[in-house]
C-alpha cells in the first residue's frame, strides 16, 4: 500500500488471493473499481490465468476488476461463468458482458454465447445478452 498521498498504490494479486472474508475483499477491491485506479496488464493476466483456482467470492470480485479495467480475452471466462451454479458469479459475468467493449464482442464470442442458449431456461437473461451482443455489433464502427 502507499506510504504517502503522493505514492501510487499497486494492486497486489497475492494479497487479493489471500483475503478470507467478503468484508476484506470488498474493502480491498473498492479502491480498484474506481475510474482513477489502474491495474497493470500483468496483474490482469495473472487474475485470468488463475481464475479457475479462485473460490466464488474471489471470482465475483475478479470478474468486476477484470471488466472494470478492460482486460483483453475476458470473454471465455465470462461465458463459463454465465452458467455458474453460483448466482453471484453468474450475475457478475452478465454485468461484465454488458460492459465489454464492442470490439471484444467478436464472432467467436457471439457463437459461443448462442451455444449457451441451450441452457437459457436455467440462465436468466441469456436471451437479453445475445440481443445486446448483436445490437452492439450492428452499431460498432471500427476505428479508422
Amino acid at each position: 500500500m502507499a506510504n504517502s498521498k503522493d505514492d501510487a498504490q499497486v494492486f497486489d494479486e497475492n494479497l487479493f488471493r489471500t483475503l478470507d472474508s467478503i468484508d476484506e475483499l470488498n474493502a480491498y477491491c473498492q479502491q480498484w473499481l474506481t475510474a482513477k485506479s489502474r491495474i497493470s496488464d500483468a496483474d490482469l493476466d495473472g487474475l485470468m490465468a488463475g481464475f479457475d483456482e479462485l473460490d466464488d467470492p474471489h471470482r465475483v470480485y475478479a470478474i468486476e476488476l477484470l471488466a472494470a479495467h478492460g482486460a483483453k480475452g475476458l470473454g471465455p471466462i465470462l461465458l463459463h461463468c454465465l452458467v455458474s451454479t453460483n448466482t453471484a458469479v453468474a450475475c457478475a459475468a452478465s454485468r461484465a458482458v454488458f460492459r465489454m467493449p464492442t470490439s471484444q464482442l467478436d464472432e467467436v464470442f457471439e457463437r459461443e454465447l448462442r451455444n449457451l442458449l441451450s441452457c437459457a431456461d436455467t440462465v436468466p437473461g441469456l436471451n437479453e445478452l445475445v440481443a445486446h451482443v448483436q445490437k452492439s455489433k450492428q452499431t460498432f464502427q471500427p476505428p479508422e
